[in-house]
């Protein structure tokens, strides 16, 4: 009984279709290894907004009950892998339908995996990300902005 959550964290209407193909992606991969899965959008982010964070969630899970049970919460709690496409929202997103800052790793559970697209050193992006009082891993991917 495994349930694997991701959270793909984009701005707005330019990087929506990378996200939406990256979770796409995520659940095609899983299903030819006989998981069961599905991506979807936060439903809050609609209408998108130029420039504004959103975000998009993959849940793969190994039987169609635990998929369910995953669906039935509005977003994910806790996720096993955030992944950041823009390195500026490492200081923290604020979308147009939340308030207040909230950190890029909020998410990211215990022992997870942050992965940042970036041409900055770890040391840098450290400097930006909010600290967690829980280890994860950082993982950043040689990019320009999409």
């Amino acid at each position: 009984m495994a349930t694997l959550a991701v959270e793909v964290v984009y701005r707005g209407i330019f990087q929506r279709t990378l996200a939406r193909n990256i979770v796409r992606n995520i659940v095609f991969a899983a299903r030819k290894d006989g998981k069961i899965g599905t991506a979807f959008g936060r439903y809050s982010d609609s209408p998108e907004r130029n420039g504004i964070p959103a975000k998009q969630f993959a849940i793969v899970c190994d039987t169609a009950l635990e998929l369910e049970e995953s669906l039935a919460v509005y977003e994910a709690k806790n996720v096993d892998v955030t992944i950041n496409v823009d390195d500026a929202m490492c200081k923290g997103i604020e979308s147009w339908a939340w308030y207040g800052l909230q950190p890029i790793n909020e998410l990211t559970k215990a022992g997870g995996t942050l992965i940042v697209t970036s041409r900055q050193s770890a040391d840098s992006l450290l400097e930006d990300i909010h600290q967690k009082e829980t280890p994860y891993d950082l993982a950043i991917i040689p990019s320009t902005v999409s």
